[in-house]
Protein backbone atom coordinates (compact mmCIF):
# COMPACT_ATOMS: atom_id res chain seq x y z
CA UNK A 1 0.00 0.00 0.00
CA UNK A 2 0.99 3.81 -0.40
CA UNK A 3 0.98 4.15 3.60
CA UNK A 4 4.11 1.19 3.97
CA UNK A 5 5.68 2.35 1.07
CA UNK A 6 5.66 5.57 2.84
CA UNK A 7 6.80 4.68 6.39
CA UNK A 8 9.41 1.89 4.85
CA UNK A 9 11.00 5.29 2.72
CA UNK A 10 10.75 7.10 5.91
CA UNK A 11 12.63 4.45 8.11
CA UNK A 12 14.99 3.70 5.26
CA UNK A 13 16.25 7.38 5.37
CA UNK A 14 16.18 7.37 9.21
CA UNK A 15 18.23 4.44 9.31
CA UNK A 16 20.58 5.46 6.98
CA UNK A 17 21.18 9.24 8.51
CA UNK A 18 21.57 7.39 12.21
CA UNK A 19 25.04 5.12 9.99
CA UNK A 20 26.21 8.07 8.67
CA UNK A 21 26.20 10.47 11.60
CA UNK A 22 27.00 7.26 14.31
CA UNK A 23 29.79 6.44 11.53
CA UNK A 24 31.07 10.78 11.81
CA UNK A 25 30.56 10.51 15.90
CA UNK A 26 32.63 7.45 16.03
CA UNK A 27 35.61 8.60 13.73
CA UNK A 28 35.90 12.62 14.78
CA UNK A 29 38.56 12.46 17.63
CA UNK A 30 37.27 15.29 19.29
CA UNK A 31 33.89 17.49 19.94
CA UNK A 32 32.22 14.17 20.20
CA UNK A 33 29.10 15.74 22.05
CA UNK A 34 29.07 18.67 19.72
CA UNK A 35 28.05 16.48 17.06
CA UNK A 36 26.07 13.79 18.98
CA UNK A 37 23.70 16.49 20.07
CA UNK A 38 23.52 18.70 16.99
CA UNK A 39 22.35 15.04 15.46
CA UNK A 40 20.07 14.55 18.17
CA UNK A 41 17.80 18.07 17.98
CA UNK A 42 14.56 17.68 17.63
CA UNK A 43 14.14 18.96 13.56
CA UNK A 44 17.05 17.17 12.40
CA UNK A 45 15.52 14.06 13.60
CA UNK A 46 12.51 14.94 11.98
CA UNK A 47 14.23 15.78 8.77
CA UNK A 48 15.95 12.29 8.63
CA UNK A 49 12.45 10.50 9.40
CA UNK A 50 11.08 12.47 6.08
CA UNK A 51 10.78 11.96 2.72
CA UNK A 52 13.43 14.09 1.84
CA UNK A 53 17.56 14.49 0.99
CA UNK A 54 17.58 17.46 3.64
CA UNK A 55 18.24 13.76 6.12
CA UNK A 56 21.16 12.64 4.32
CA UNK A 57 22.30 16.35 3.62
CA UNK A 58 22.40 17.26 7.52
CA UNK A 59 24.40 13.34 7.93
CA UNK A 60 27.05 14.39 5.06
CA UNK A 61 27.49 17.53 6.46
CA UNK A 62 28.60 15.98 9.71
CA UNK A 63 30.73 13.77 8.08
CA UNK A 64 32.94 16.63 6.77
CA UNK A 65 33.09 17.80 10.15
CA UNK A 66 34.52 14.89 11.68
CA UNK A 67 36.67 14.08 8.66
CA UNK A 68 38.21 17.32 9.29
CA UNK A 69 39.43 16.91 12.59
CA UNK A 70 40.37 13.24 12.13
CA UNK A 71 42.26 14.92 9.13
CA UNK A 72 44.30 17.57 11.04
CA UNK A 73 44.75 15.20 13.50
CA UNK A 74 45.58 11.72 11.66
CA UNK A 75 47.61 10.98 8.63
CA UNK A 76 44.56 10.43 6.60
CA UNK A 77 44.02 7.37 4.40
CA UNK A 78 43.18 7.11 0.62
CA UNK A 79 39.76 5.83 1.95
CA UNK A 80 39.10 9.12 3.82
CA UNK A 81 39.94 10.95 1.31
CA UNK A 82 38.08 9.43 -1.08
CA UNK A 83 35.01 9.86 1.52
CA UNK A 84 35.50 13.59 1.96
CA UNK A 85 35.10 13.76 -2.09
CA UNK A 86 31.88 11.45 -2.32
CA UNK A 87 30.66 13.82 0.58
CA UNK A 88 31.03 16.99 -1.27
CA UNK A 89 30.14 15.59 -4.83
CA UNK A 90 26.78 14.36 -2.94
CA UNK A 91 26.52 18.07 -1.68
CA UNK A 92 27.33 19.71 -4.87
CA UNK A 93 24.27 17.64 -6.40
CA UNK A 94 21.92 18.40 -3.81
CA UNK A 95 22.71 21.78 -2.15
CA UNK A 96 25.46 23.68 -4.00
CA UNK A 97 26.29 26.02 -0.19
CA UNK A 98 27.31 23.62 1.72
CA UNK A 99 30.39 22.69 -0.67
CA UNK A 100 31.89 25.44 1.20
CA UNK A 101 32.39 23.02 3.84
CA UNK A 102 35.74 22.13 1.57
CA UNK A 103 37.17 25.37 3.05
CA UNK A 104 38.53 23.94 6.66
CA UNK A 105 39.84 20.92 4.63
CA UNK A 106 41.90 22.53 2.34
CA UNK A 107 43.80 23.97 5.07
CA UNK A 108 44.78 20.20 6.60
CA UNK A 109 48.25 20.03 6.43
CA UNK A 110 50.59 18.86 3.60
CA UNK A 111 52.57 15.84 6.02
CA UNK A 112 49.03 14.98 6.53
CA UNK A 113 48.99 13.19 3.43
CA UNK A 114 51.33 10.77 1.86
CA UNK A 115 53.32 13.26 -0.06
CA UNK A 116 53.48 16.81 -1.04
CA UNK A 117 52.03 15.70 -4.59
CA UNK A 118 48.95 13.80 -3.39
CA UNK A 119 48.05 16.44 -0.78
CA UNK A 120 47.69 19.21 -3.68
CA UNK A 121 45.96 16.58 -6.40
CA UNK A 122 43.32 15.40 -3.57
CA UNK A 123 42.83 18.78 -2.48
CA UNK A 124 42.25 20.43 -6.24
CA UNK A 125 40.02 17.40 -6.87
CA UNK A 126 38.00 18.08 -3.37
CA UNK A 127 37.19 21.51 -4.90
CA UNK A 128 36.93 20.81 -9.07
CA UNK A 129 35.22 17.52 -8.63
CA UNK A 130 32.21 18.42 -6.89
CA UNK A 131 32.17 21.64 -9.25
CA UNK A 132 31.98 19.97 -12.32
CA UNK A 133 29.29 17.59 -11.31
CA UNK A 134 27.32 19.82 -10.05
CA UNK A 135 27.63 22.41 -13.34
CA UNK A 136 26.69 19.07 -15.84
CA UNK A 137 24.21 18.18 -13.49
CA UNK A 138 22.33 21.78 -13.86
CA UNK A 139 23.22 21.23 -17.72
CA UNK A 140 21.58 17.77 -17.86
CA UNK A 141 18.37 18.97 -16.11
CA UNK A 142 18.37 22.86 -17.51
CA UNK A 143 14.81 22.39 -18.84
CA UNK A 144 13.36 20.97 -15.78
CA UNK A 145 14.72 23.50 -13.74
CA UNK A 146 13.10 26.38 -16.18
CA UNK A 147 10.01 24.43 -16.05
CA UNK A 148 9.74 24.53 -12.18
CA UNK A 149 10.33 28.48 -12.24
CA UNK A 150 7.88 29.12 -14.59
CA UNK A 151 5.18 26.89 -13.47
CA UNK A 152 5.62 27.25 -9.39
CA UNK A 153 7.21 30.84 -9.20
CA UNK A 154 7.98 33.91 -10.35
CA UNK A 155 11.75 33.46 -10.60
CA UNK A 156 13.40 34.65 -13.27
CA UNK A 157 17.44 33.39 -12.47
CA UNK A 158 18.58 35.53 -14.80
CA UNK A 159 17.06 39.00 -14.71
CA UNK A 160 17.72 38.54 -10.47
CA UNK A 161 21.41 37.97 -11.73
CA UNK A 162 21.30 40.76 -13.61
CA UNK A 163 20.14 43.00 -11.22
CA UNK A 164 22.01 42.26 -8.12
CA UNK A 165 25.35 42.60 -9.80
CA UNK A 166 25.26 46.15 -9.77
CA UNK A 167 23.48 46.22 -6.61
CA UNK A 168 25.08 43.79 -4.19
CA UNK A 169 24.75 46.42 -1.09
CA UNK A 170 20.91 46.22 -1.82
CA UNK A 171 20.48 42.20 -1.86
CA UNK A 172 22.78 42.21 1.65
CA UNK A 173 20.25 44.53 2.71
CA UNK A 174 17.15 42.91 1.54
CA UNK A 175 19.08 39.59 3.32
CA UNK A 176 19.23 40.85 6.65
CA UNK A 177 16.34 42.64 6.67
CA UNK A 178 14.70 39.21 5.63
CA UNK A 179 16.91 37.15 9.35
CA UNK A 180 15.78 40.22 11.27
CA UNK A 181 12.01 40.41 10.28
CA UNK A 182 11.69 36.31 10.80
CA UNK A 183 14.40 35.72 12.77
CA UNK A 184 11.84 34.08 15.36
CA UNK A 185 10.58 32.16 12.61
CA UNK A 186 13.58 30.64 11.92
CA UNK A 187 15.14 30.25 15.56
CA UNK A 188 11.85 27.89 16.06
CA UNK A 189 12.39 26.36 13.12
CA UNK A 190 15.98 25.37 14.10
CA UNK A 191 15.01 24.30 17.77
CA UNK A 192 12.15 22.66 17.18
CA UNK A 193 8.12 23.18 17.16
CA UNK A 194 5.57 20.67 17.69
CA UNK A 195 2.72 20.73 15.22
CA UNK A 196 1.90 22.74 12.40
CA UNK A 197 0.90 25.83 14.20
CA UNK A 198 2.86 28.67 16.08
CA UNK A 199 1.61 27.89 19.12
CA UNK A 200 4.43 26.83 20.78
CA UNK A 201 6.27 28.70 23.84
CA UNK A 202 7.14 32.22 23.92
CA UNK A 203 9.99 33.07 22.03
CA UNK A 204 11.73 34.34 24.91
CA UNK A 205 11.42 30.95 26.69
CA UNK A 206 12.65 29.32 23.68
CA UNK A 207 15.30 30.91 23.52
CA UNK A 208 16.65 30.20 27.31
CA UNK A 209 16.34 26.85 26.99
CA UNK A 210 18.26 27.09 23.70
CA UNK A 211 20.90 29.28 25.06
CA UNK A 212 21.23 26.56 28.42
CA UNK A 213 21.34 24.13 26.54
CA UNK A 214 24.00 25.23 23.84
CA UNK A 215 26.28 26.47 26.74
CA UNK A 216 25.90 23.11 28.40
CA UNK A 217 26.83 21.34 24.90
CA UNK A 218 29.66 23.33 24.66
CA UNK A 219 31.18 23.16 28.14
CA UNK A 220 30.58 19.19 27.16
CA UNK A 221 32.85 19.55 24.22
CA UNK A 222 35.23 21.87 25.75
CA UNK A 223 36.57 19.30 27.95
CA UNK A 224 37.41 16.66 25.21
CA UNK A 225 38.47 19.26 22.83
CA UNK A 226 42.19 20.20 23.71
CA UNK A 227 42.97 19.90 19.84
CA UNK A 228 40.43 22.43 18.83
CA UNK A 229 42.39 25.04 21.28
CA UNK A 230 44.98 24.93 18.96
CA UNK A 231 43.17 25.27 16.08
CA UNK A 232 45.52 28.20 13.69
CA UNK A 233 44.05 31.36 12.86
CA UNK A 234 43.69 29.68 9.54
CA UNK A 235 41.23 27.03 10.69
CA UNK A 236 39.50 29.34 12.68
CA UNK A 237 39.32 31.74 9.50
CA UNK A 238 38.52 28.84 7.16
CA UNK A 239 35.73 27.70 10.13
CA UNK A 240 33.94 31.39 10.33
CA UNK A 241 33.97 31.88 6.73
CA UNK A 242 32.45 28.73 5.82
CA UNK A 243 29.29 29.34 8.56
CA UNK A 244 29.06 32.50 7.17
CA UNK A 245 29.24 31.57 3.55
CA UNK A 246 26.81 29.08 4.07
CA UNK A 247 24.02 31.30 5.13
CA UNK A 248 24.85 33.93 2.52
CA UNK A 249 24.62 31.52 -0.20
CA UNK A 250 21.42 30.21 1.20
CA UNK A 251 20.20 33.44 1.19
CA UNK A 252 21.42 34.54 -2.65
CA UNK A 253 20.43 30.74 -3.81
CA UNK A 254 16.50 31.18 -3.15
CA UNK A 255 17.00 34.88 -3.98
CA UNK A 256 17.76 33.88 -7.40
CA UNK A 257 15.47 31.01 -7.83
CA UNK A 258 12.58 31.63 -6.08
CA UNK A 259 12.15 35.28 -5.70
CA UNK A 260 11.09 37.75 -8.29
CA UNK A 261 13.78 40.23 -9.82
CA UNK A 262 14.05 42.85 -7.11
CA UNK A 263 12.00 41.12 -4.47
CA UNK A 264 11.69 43.09 -0.56
CA UNK A 265 12.42 39.87 1.04
CA UNK A 266 13.73 36.25 0.48
CA UNK A 267 10.97 33.77 0.23
CA UNK A 268 11.34 30.13 0.87
CA UNK A 269 14.37 30.33 3.46
CA UNK A 270 14.08 27.55 6.40
CA UNK A 271 15.75 27.76 9.67
CA UNK A 272 16.64 23.88 9.80
CA UNK A 273 18.98 24.99 6.62
CA UNK A 274 21.45 26.34 9.13
CA UNK A 275 21.61 22.91 11.70
CA UNK A 276 24.96 21.94 9.52
CA UNK A 277 26.65 25.78 10.36
CA UNK A 278 25.83 25.15 14.57
CA UNK A 279 28.80 22.50 15.32
CA UNK A 280 31.52 25.50 13.50
CA UNK A 281 29.86 27.96 15.25
CA UNK A 282 30.16 25.81 18.34
CA UNK A 283 34.22 24.85 17.60
CA UNK A 284 34.34 28.53 17.52
CA UNK A 285 32.73 28.77 20.97
CA UNK A 286 34.85 26.65 22.73
CA UNK A 287 37.88 29.45 23.43
CA UNK A 288 34.94 31.57 25.59
CA UNK A 289 34.38 28.63 28.00
CA UNK A 290 37.83 27.60 29.29
CA UNK A 291 36.57 26.09 32.44
CA UNK A 292 36.77 22.47 32.56
CA UNK A 293 34.35 20.12 34.19
CA UNK A 294 35.58 16.52 33.89
CA UNK A 295 34.66 15.59 37.53
CA UNK A 296 30.96 17.17 37.18
CA UNK A 297 29.93 14.93 33.50
CA UNK A 298 27.52 13.69 35.21
CA UNK A 299 26.09 16.43 36.68
CA UNK A 300 26.22 18.28 33.61
CA UNK A 301 24.40 15.75 31.31
CA UNK A 302 21.63 15.26 34.09
CA UNK A 303 21.03 18.77 33.73
CA UNK A 304 21.19 18.90 29.90
CA UNK A 305 18.46 15.84 30.29
CA UNK A 306 15.89 16.91 32.51
CA UNK A 307 16.17 20.62 30.80
CA UNK A 308 15.34 18.87 27.32
CA UNK A 309 12.24 16.68 28.95
CA UNK A 310 11.09 19.93 30.63
CA UNK A 311 10.90 21.92 27.19
CA UNK A 312 9.48 19.13 25.66
CA UNK A 313 6.64 18.70 28.26
CA UNK A 314 5.92 22.35 28.71
CA UNK A 315 5.59 22.62 24.63
CA UNK A 316 3.39 19.62 24.81
CA UNK A 317 0.73 20.88 27.31
CA UNK A 318 0.74 24.23 25.62
CA UNK A 319 0.18 22.16 22.36
CA UNK A 320 -2.74 20.14 24.17
CA UNK A 321 -4.20 23.43 25.41
CA UNK A 322 -4.37 24.76 22.11
CA UNK A 323 -6.06 22.30 20.46
CA UNK A 324 -8.81 21.34 23.31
Amino acid sequence: TIAYNVYLTRLVGLASFIVVAAFAIHLIQRSKWTLAIVALLPVTLYQAATISVDGLILAATFLLFALFFRLREQKGSARLNAAVLAALIFLALTKLPYILFVLPLLCVRKDMFTNSKKAYLWKGAWVLVPLAAAGVWQLINKHVLQEVWTTYTTANPQAQTAYILPHPVTFVAVMLKTFYAYADLFFGQMTGRIGNESIGLPLVLIALFSFAAMFIVVILARRESDATDHLTRMEQGAIGLTALGIVVGIALSLYLIYCATGAPSIYGIQGRYFIPVLPLILVLLYPVFPCKLEAKKQQITAALSYLSLSFLLLTSFVYFLANL
